[in-house]
């Protein structure tokens, strides 16, 4: 979105939300904390300040342009303890059309029938301004089950922007400027990830001091091969609780055929491993999430590479400055 006047002069009284302040380190600190952090766990890694690419280009090809402007996190968790986990659902316009701000928002959820056309992992990426203008031009992405085949499916229509049980979006002006690059090469952790890596870094220098680290950003894959997870695009009812339903997702190796992009945050709490589950000899943990697409056809729930020695990672995040508390 260019540089304009944000939107028609509009705000209303009645928020579903309410808006708190981060007081987040510098960009500086955090690229120092990442670098130190990451030095040892990949054989070519630098962590700097750089100007975010145009994401609404190529290979990105978002609704936004960059990441900066007024930035926000905002998470939306289960507390509809007698409902069930499909049936728990938020409409993410109720947070963009009480703005008074150009909004672009990425990130991830799941998404569910009746309210949406298929079950699958939801990559959230739109844009609005006031008062009531949204460009929904997020993806969905799941497994047929009569072929096995991946499909990603393209939403434009703004109705089809309902998030289930679970989400987490970063949301800003969508407008140019200084973020933080992640660029590494050669991961030497055999058992871990380079999302649960940046997570456990912000964790162990943050958590204990009471701050919330919040990132939101792209994350750009480069040659040989990725696991994501997959869910079907239909399921027969009733499902098995969530955490069980998560476990048996599909978990489909992926070769990059050319770049791969991530969408996602992350948040410095501590990941948790899950006991006993691997996929492709790396642990797996209940942390940040991040949801892949491509250009061939291919994406999912980002788990790891599983070519470490070749496969290339380039990142632009930005700070959240703000904390959005959904009621």
């Amino acid at each position: 979105m260019a540089a304009a006047p944000n939107g028609d002069a509009y705000t209303t009284d009645n928020r579903p939300y309410r808006v708190f302040s981060l007081a987040p380190p510098t960009l500086l600190e955090i690229t120092e904390v990442l670098q130190n952090g990451m030095q040892p766990l990949f054989q070519r890694l630098n962590v700097d300040i750089a100007s975010c690419p145009y994401l609404s280009t190529a290979p990105y090809n978002l609704a936004g342009v960059g990441l900066c402007g007024n930035t926000s996190i905002t998470e939306l968790l289960p507390l509809q303890a007698n409902v069930p986990w499909n049936q728990r659902t938020w409409d993410i316009r109720d947070i963009l059309t009480t703005s008074c701000r150009d909004s672009f928002v990425i990130g991830t959820s799941y998404s569910t029938k009746p309210r949406m056309p298929y079950y699958g992992h939801l990559i959230m990426n739109a844009t609005y301004r006031a008062p009531m203008d949204i460009r929904n031009e997020s993806r969905l992405i799941f497994a047929e089950r009569r072929n096995r085949q991946t499909r990603i499916e393209k939403l434009t229509d703004p109705n089809q922007m309902i998030c289930n049980n679970k989400a987490r979006f970063f949301i800003s002006e969508g407008r140019e400027g200084l973020v933080i690059r992640v660029r590494a090469k050669g991961r030497k952790t055999i058992n871990t990830d380079i999302i649960t890596s940046m997570q456990t870094i912000l964790c162990e220098k943050y958590f204990m001091e009471n701050k919330v680290i919040a990132l939101g950003g792209v994350l750009k894959m480069t040659n040989g091969s990725v696991a994501c997870n997959l869910m079907w695009g239909d399921y027969e009812e009733p499902l098995r609780p969530f955490h069980d339903f998560i476990r048996r997702q599909q978990c489909a190796e992926i070769h990059l055929e050319s770049d791969m992009i991530a969408v996602g945050t992350i948040v410095n709490d501590k990941p948790q491993l899950i006991p006993q589950e691997q996929r492709y000899g790396v642990n797996l943990y209940d942390r940040s999430e991040f949801l892949c697409f491509s250009n061939y056809g291919a994406g999912g729930q980002f788990i790891s590479d599983i070519t470490p020695d070749i496969t290339e990672y380039e990142g632009y995040f930005n700070v959240a400055e703000n904390l959005i508390s959904i009621f």
